[in-house]
């Protein structure tokens, strides 16, 4: 019997619990096979956006390095470990440009040594270290938008829309990456943490994959072992990112610790160990060195102890450590947490149970730490508030997940949640993107203007190269006087001079009492120093030349008779000459040439030699002579003294 139309027509119901089941977890469905295409054509336009931040083509590829902010501090690190490398195939040692000499690349740069490896290793193919670091450091960002897709496609490998969760994914990953604090971070040189984010994400999923799935040796297991050994060098807080979802997945999944499981996690703890040993034991030898706490404390940035931190983040008219022009960066941070949240408890509820948990357990240690960790001292010093990006970047897949739910009709109820959600998000995001950029101050340069190649003219041309320059940095706290940048970072590599001040305002070292930054002298206000103490000072260190430009510091150095002479003035910062005597030595004669990691005495005389310079643990001579540390003056760092040492010797870290 022929059958009638009505019961040729197909179905409009939903299909039975059991296909749904077999749909959810094993289909391939053809019609998302574009998707990939469109995570494509969001990363070719992020990487191209990403290029237009910098001022210039050159400023991107050229041999220059780039100046603003922390961008010159690790130029410093990298001309270091560069001479260092180049010297003795050495990662650290003694640095005489900076504080009387200390010990440098040990607890400094480790938000960016994976940054400085790579930059150096390019160097053997022709390329200029400056050079090679901004390329890798450009294309580790522009990355992180293929890093969230190929996140959201692992969590939900065995969903029937995993591509399009991954598209979302990747497009959320690339507007969060413009809208928030990864943006900021990238112009300020924080470029090692927001990319161990992301990272950090793409490697949970990883490891999801590896515990639920259980694959066959392939690209998976490829990606697990490159993930292991990069992520410390890119930020070792990365530990604290990934390791919470990982240890929450194996808890709820304790039979999945299959043998195979096992091998695949010593084999990436072995490649880890292996390929960051060197670096992490200097580190960790060098840890008493560590002053950050002291820091957070001087300058609370990406810190703060009030317990309703978590409501103005979100809701508050003020931000922390943020530049963004008004309230509107909060709108698409607000939409990520609603959807995020709705999406990791209907994931947890009914969606996917171990991704949920995932992510939950990443979540909830990094909203205690984003927000309650400065009430710790020494949690403090990690500078928690950064921590919101890799919590953002998990509600991230949240997010993605919810929006998929909402497209293919789930949870009516939501149906008016989301898409004002969505309008929010995206009102805010285009408003803030518009004000941000639109105002070209986030554009990055390697090219200095004239005021400030004056001055590193006048400090190669006209100081004396047998003394230190007593130079007065400048940070968050003055304005950034020499336009946007850390000039000390780089007047070493241009002049030859030794320092004392910089190579940032503030830094991570106890070596760093010998320094001067916006009006503070060895730790302390200049106009509190006596005139008698002062003049000890710079005799102690053998000051040559000041550059200061703080109304204090300037008024102090010129109320001491005879002290100092103006030489120039470039607006306010005043370029001056010392009147005192000029030598390296405190007790005996001889001289000095001093470079990476060698202090290269000669015609040396006296029974015992006190050197201008800081004694460091593992500083030895050649020829053998003994050596001992003394402390001078109320300096807390001793000073190097030799007992009958020969005519001439080479001291070094080793």
């Amino acid at each position: 019997m022929a059958k009638s139309r009505h019961q040729r027509k197909k179905p409009t119901h939903d299909p039975p619990a059991a296909a749904r089941t077999r749909l959810h977890r094993g289909s391939t469905a053809g019609h998302n096979y574009h998707f990939p295409r469109w995570a494509g054509v969001v990363l070719i336009l992020h990487a191209f956006a990403l290029a237009l931040s910098f001022e210039t083509i050159y400023a991107l590829f050229g041999e220059q390095p780039l100046i603003d902010q922390d961008w010159g501090l690790h130029f410093h690190h990298l001309k270091s470990l560069e001479a260092f490398w180049r010297d003795s195939a050495d990662g650290y040692g003694y640095n005489p440009y900076f504080m009387a000499g200390y010990p440098s690349n040990t607890i400094q740069d480790l938000s960016v040594k994976f940054f400085e490896f790579a930059a150096l290793g390019l160097s053997s193919i022709g390329l200029a270290p400056a050079q090679g670091f901004k390329i890798t450091a450009f294309l580790a960002m522009a990355s992180v938008p293929g890093l969230s897709y190929f996140a959201g496609r692992n969590f939900f490998y065995d969903h029937e829309s995993r591509d399009r969760i991954a598209l979302g994914s990747a497009a959320l990953g690339a507007l969060y990456w413009w809208n928030s604090l990864p943006r900021e971070m990238f112009f300020y040189g924080m470029i090692g943490f927001p990319v161990a984010a992301y990272f950090s994400v793409w490697g949970v999923s990883l490891f999801y994959r590896l515990v639920m799935e259980s694959p066959k040796p392939g690209l998976l297991h490829v990606g697990w072992l490159l993930f292991a050994p990069v992520i410390l060098p890119l930020h070792v807080q990365s530990l604290v990112i990934f390791a919470p979802s990982m240890i929450a997945l194996l808890i709820v999944q304790p039979r999945r610790m299959t043998a195979r499981l096992f091998f695949w996690l010593v084999a990436a703890l072995a490649l880890c160990a292996l390929g960051n040993f060197t670096w992490l034991i200097t580190a960790f030898n060098h840890r008493h060195d560590d002053v950050s706490s002291a820091i957070v404390a001087q300058l609370p940035l990406f810190a703060s102890s009030d317990p309703l931190t978590f409501l103005i983040d979100y809701l508050g008219a003020r931000g922390y450590w943020t530049f963004r022009p008004s309230f509107v960066e909060k709108g698409f941070r607000l939409m990520l947490l609603i959807l995020g949240v709705l999406g990791t408890i209907e994931l947890i509820k009914k969606g996917n149970r171990p991704v949920g948990i995932a992510l939950t357990g990443g979540l909830s240690v990094l909203f205690l730490l984003t927000y309650f960790g400065a009430f710790i001292p020494g949690l403090a010093a990690w500078q928690p508030l950064r921590f919101k990006v890799p919590f953002d970047l998990f509600l991230l897949i949240g997010s993605a997940y919810c929006l998929n739910q909402w497209l293919i009709g789930q949870k009516a109820w939501r149906f008016h949640l989301v898409p004002a959600m969505i309008a929010l998000g995206g009102l805010a995001f285009a408003i803030n993107l518009m004000q941000t950029e639109s105002l070209g101050k986030l554009q990055l340069r390697s090219r200095m203007r004239p005021e400030i190649t004056a001055i590193i003219d006048w400090v190669g041309r006209e100081t004396p190269r047998d003394a230190r320059v007593l130079f007065e940095e400048s940070g968050d706290e003055t304005g950034f006087v020499y336009d946007g940048m850390y000039l000390s970072s780089f007047l070493p590599h241009l002049t030859g001079r030794q320092l004392i001040g910089g190579p940032i305002n503030l830094y991570n070292d106890r070596h760093h009492f010998a320094e001067f930054h916006s009006g503070k002298l060895f730790k302390r206000d200049i106009g509190a120093i006596a005139d008698d103490e002062l003049r000890n000072y710079l005799r102690l260190y053998n000051i040559g030349a000041v550059v200061a430009f703080h109304p204090a510091s300037v008024k102090k150095l010129l109320s001491i008779p005879g002290l100092v002479t103006v030489d120039r003035r470039i607006g306010p910062i005043h370029l001056m000459k010392v009147n005192q005597p000029l030598s390296w030595f405190v007790e005996g004669d001889g001289k000095v040439h001093a470079g990476a990691n060698r202090l290269e005495l000669r015609d040396l005389k006296g029974s015992q030699i006190v050197l201008k310079y800081y004694w460091v643990a593992g500083l030895n001579s050649e020829p053998a002579a003994k050596i001992e540390a003394v402390r001078l003056a109320d300096d807390p760092i001793p000073f190097i003294k030799l007992i009958d040492p020969p005519s001439s010797l080479v001291l070094r870290v080793q």
